[in-house]
């Protein structure tokens, strides 16, 4: 079969997991939508969407003048718990200037955007993205933020629910208000970890013999488990999430949000392609990158959480492409200069892609291609795969903040099966290396693009390793031991090698292993279906089966492989839209 004819087979295929079609990097600030400003301002509570760990958090509060008819001045901000359990109050005489000059203008300017359809305006759309963008970040300068770190020790049980109030009283127009919010945030059980079973269903292809037994079985390789982590964040340090988001957060804030929301590391990706002076403040600066650096080292040694900073870099001429740049070698790379020149923010026109991915591997450090199919007029392409390029050790195959499956997710993911499909076979039990790449074979990712720590976590990768420390986590990485997920665990085992390792086959006694491991949040593992994708082609679909636990092991004895196959990547997905794509299991024949 052609390979073109398996890649729309794949493509069928990832239809039917009920993908939701949206392209496009979708950083749209909620502040534009009139129907979220009360009065014509803006008021918006920031706080994890799930809470898996008791560990301290902080809950912020956005608010600013968007489209007021007069100043606002924000006077107090109370945080009150439920049925009298208590209240923290924050004082304020804090002045909100009305922007709502600069928000007429960028509606008007909204309804040209809209108007341009054809193609050959591209030109002119670019031109009106970075006159929007300005709009943009005069509306949101001045925005105001206040935050509040909650205790781990108020937090309810398990499977509750933690309830509370924000009042946020504003004096406009000679009167008083308030806007109150509430915050709902589920206690959930910590994310899988690929440590046990509590149902295994073994199938021998020999006999027909269908054995199901329910027990808690160790499962996974020796010592090993499954770490989950975030490896593309941005910070108040990028210029995007500080005016766009309100984001006021910084590198210690996000590690605290990761920890209590269950992940085991992250690395923040400020975005470095920016020179930009806004009344005295700039970005993106050598000092920054060392504040963060510093934050980093600081949540690490006081809590012994493992958080990285690196940096998301542009690359190329025109709109640049992005790329994630990870400290590989040791802690940090140091900053690596990302010097561009056109555009709002000196953003646009940046140094030549090879460039780039060389200063990234010459540091100690590893590159990936951030969400390689998406673009935003005025401000980044997607990644071009006939540019001769080398030295990126793989590529996102997943990225959203809010864990939808995206059309642009799709592309991604049908080009990294292309690229799969490349690659030789193993010999030896080994893949061979790949001439001037850092990886023997392009490793598939997921992260959120987090812009606010609210949304961290959303998507993310897991990673099998010995412990959760940087140079387990990146060998794990460059080895491909990782599982781009929204939330569940599933991956495939042949002969007892999982996702980036080499299985040695047979001609026969062979085993391949399905395990699905989830939690309540996600949903039992019998809601799970698994498409085995072989050689680019959906080989193998494999039913929900009803099973009410929420972590199971599905065991084929005695299977035949056929010597001519080369790899396996498992899919596992729910109606509920929960998904998990593992990398690809290597097949060597020993015929």
């Amino acid at each position: 079969m052609s390979q073109k004819i398996a890649l729309q087979l794949l493509t069928l295929v990832l239809l039917s997991l009920g993908i939701q079609h949206a392209f496009g990097h979708n950083q749209e600030p909620d502040w534009l939508d009139e129907q979220k400003l009360d009065g014509g301002v803006y008021v918006n509570v920031r706080h994890p969407s799930v809470l898996r760990n008791p560990y301290p958090f902080k809950i912020r509060v956005i608010v600013s003048n968007v489209n007021g008819k007069t100043n606002v001045r924000v006077r107090e901000i109370r945080y009150v718990w439920p049925a009298g359990a208590g209240m923290v109050t924050h004082s304020f005489n804090h002045k909100l200037r009305s922007k709502r000059k600069w928000f007429q203008k960028h509606q008007s300017l909204e309804e040209q955007f809209s108007r341009l359809i054809r193609p050959d305006s591209a030109e002119k759309a670019s031109e009106l993205a970075q006159q929007r963008m300005a709009l943009r970040v005069n509306i949101a300068a001045g925005m105001f933020s206040d935050a509040y770190l909650v205790d781990p020790i108020i937090l309810p049980e398990l499977w509750d629910v933690l309830h509370m109030i924000v009042e946020v009283d504003l004096e406009q127009g000679g009167s008083m208000r308030t806007v109150r919010k509430t915050i709902e945030i589920p206690i959930q059980a910590p994310l899988p970890d690929g440590s046990r079973s509590e149902r295994i269903m073994r199938y021998d292809a020999v006999t027909g013999k269908l054995t199901t037994m329910s027990s808690t079985v160790e499962t996974g390789v020796g010592e090993e488990f499954w770490f989950a982590g975030d490896q593309h964040l941005h910070t108040q340090y990028s210029i995007d999430a500080y005016f766009l988001n309100g984001n006021r957060s910084n590198v210690s804030d996000y590690a605290a949000t990761a920890q209590a929301t269950g992940l085991d590391w992250i690395v923040v990706t400020d975005h470095s392609n920016i020179d930009f002076n806004f009344f005295g403040n700039r970005w993106y600066t050598q000092d920054q990158f060392d504040a963060g650096t510093a934050q980093a080292a600081q949540f690490r040694n006081e809590f012994g959480f493992l958080v990285l900073n690196g940096q998301e870099m542009g690359a190329g001429s025109g709109d640049p492409s992005h790329v994630l740049a990870y400290p590989a070698d040791a802690e940090t790379t140091g900053f690596l200069p990302n010097p561009c020149a056109g555009g709002l923010f000196a953003h646009r026109d940046c140094e030549h892609e090879q460039t780039i991915l060389d200063r990234i591997n010459d540091a100690g450090g590893i590159g990936f291609l951030a969400h390689p199919f998406q673009s935003n007029s005025g401000f980044f392409s997607p990644w071009n795969f006939d540019n001769g390029v080398t030295g990126w050790a793989g590529l996102e195959i997943f990225n959203s903040n809010s864990g939808t499956f995206t059309g642009a997710d799709l592309q991604a993911l049908t080009k990294w099966v292309e690229l799969l499909n490349n690659i030789a076979p193993p010999t030896g039990g080994e893949l061979q290396p790949r001439a001037n790449y850092p990886t023997r074979f392009p490793i598939g990712l997921g992260n959120s693009d987090a812009h606010d720590p609210g949304l961290i976590g959303n998507t993310f990768t897991y990673c099998r390793a010995p412990t959760a420390m940087r140079e387990a986590i990146m060998n794990s990485l460059v080895g491909g031991n990782c599982i781009a997920s929204n939330g569940p665990l599933a991956f495939v085992e042949i002969n007892g090698a999982g996702p980036g390792q080499v299985a040695a086959i047979y001609s026969e006694g062979n085993t391949i292993s399905v395990t699905i491991q989830s939690t309540p949040e996600f949903g039992a593992a019998g809601n799970f279906s698994v498409q085995l994708i072989i050689n680019g082609i959906n080989a193998v679909s494999i039913p929900p089966n009803g099973s009410p636990e929420y972590s199971t092991t599905m065991v084929f004895e005695n299977v035949f492989i056929h010597p001519m196959l080369n790899y396996i990547v498992a899919v596992a997905s729910s109606p509920s839209g929960w998904l998990s794509i593992a990398n690809p299991v290597w097949i060597e024949s020993q015929l």
